[in-house]
């Protein structure tokens, strides 16, 4: 029974609430100050890992103001809706679901779109205007050709393209008898998709890839892994030229002879008809098809009285062909006489039948 001299009253749990009745007699004393304490009695139970407090908030005021007012007029107390483990202590709203915002917004929309982008560019050499137009390209993966970086300038534009989210590996440029330099390539894959060097790596950290003239990553989509590779073959020659016999080869070798699907994006430097032409039939060794931009007939602007050419394009695992949704050329790139080239791929991996 309650204790009609203590101002409060028994509740089932065995907590007390403050007595209305109690608190209206003691603010007609205006010399005693009526205390949120002597209102409120606070409770704990450990029945069911439950902790009960009472508050203003939880007894359906909004401060404690409100609540000695309430109390005194005899303000019927809101339902408790609960208790979650999630919830703070002085709060009655319900727990809301969802996470923090994503970063970065393009990232989120392509994957939501389930596309994914892979630019391929003869930057002919590196500059400055090269350097900017790359590190903030949009694209998922950015391939690169005749670089013309020596191994230490290499090591430091690929940490520098680190700092720009972008995980990648490059083949160094060879000095020429002419004092020059020759090829050079870079295989750049933002940071967001899972990608690893490739085992060729001549160092620990994964950076510089052997030879000059071939260089890649691996990107995982889906749960499939793929090589992507950025190559600069040889000017003048065919693939019947020792050059571009070893570039081939090494590719033949880091798919296992076509099994591992790869794209490779590079300044072959002839035609694509001369593939049907080989002595070797490369295409058909590799299990791969060539993939030419659709909406224009040159990738790299021939000089005064010369013919416009189509030389830059995408040999792809025929694998993926599925998956291959367009490839376009991209004519505002801050160098020439090359143009830029995007392919498309679908990420749906899940939904080819085999």
């Amino acid at each position: 029974m309650s204790d009609p001299c203590s101002g409060t009253l028994p509740l089932s749990n065995g907590m007390v609430e403050p007595d209305p009745c109690k608190a209206s007699k003691e603010q007609q004393q205006p010399s005693k100050i009526v205390k949120l304490s002597e209102l409120i009695d606070f409770g704990h139970t450990t029945g069911g890992n439950q902790s009960l407090v009472w508050c203003y908030r939880k007894l359906g005021y909004h401060n404690q103001e409100e609540q000695i007012q309430g109390a005194m007029q005899s303000k019927p107390h809101q339902p408790f809706r609960g208790y979650h483990p999630s919830n703070q202590p002085w709060s009655d709203k319900p727990r809301k679901r969802g996470g923090r915002k994503h970063r970065n917004k393009g990232m989120k929309y392509s994957k939501a779109n389930h596309e994914v982008d892979i630019f391929l560019g003869n930057i002919t050499s590196w500059s400055a205007h090269a350097c900017h137009y790359i590190s903030t390209a949009p694209h998922a993966v950015a391939l690169v050709a005749e670089a013309h970086l020596l191994k230490p300038q290499l090591i430091r534009e690929l940490k520098h393209l680190s700092k720009c989210n972008w995980a990648g590996s490059g083949a160094a440029t060879i000095a020429t008898e002419a004092d020059g330099t020759s090829a050079g390539c870079l295989a750049l894959v933002k940071k967001h998709w899972f990608s690893k060097p490739l085992t060729t790596c001549s160092d620990g950290s994964g950076l510089v890839n052997q030879g000059s003239r071939l260089a890649g990553r691996t990107i995982k989509i889906q749960g499939v892994e793929i090589l992507v590779l950025a190559g600069y073959f040889q000017c003048g020659g065919d693939l019947d030229s020792p050059t571009n016999k070893n570039i081939l080869q090494e590719i033949e070798d880091l798919t296992r002879g076509g099994e591992a699907p790869f794209i490779l994006g590079a300044d072959v430097n002839f035609s694509e008809d001369k593939w049907a032409k080989a002595v070797i039939p490369w295409l058909r060794k590799l299990q791969a098809i060539t993939v030419l931009p659709n909406d224009s007939s040159y990738t790299c602007k021939g000089a005064e009285g010369a013919r416009d050419t189509l030389i830059d394009y995408f040999v792809v695992s025929v694998a993926l062909r599925p998956l291959i949704l367009k490839c376009n050329v991209v004519l505002d790139v801050p160098w020439g006489p090359h143009l830029g080239v995007i392919l498309t791929l679908s990420t749906r991996i899940d939904k080819i039948l085999a």
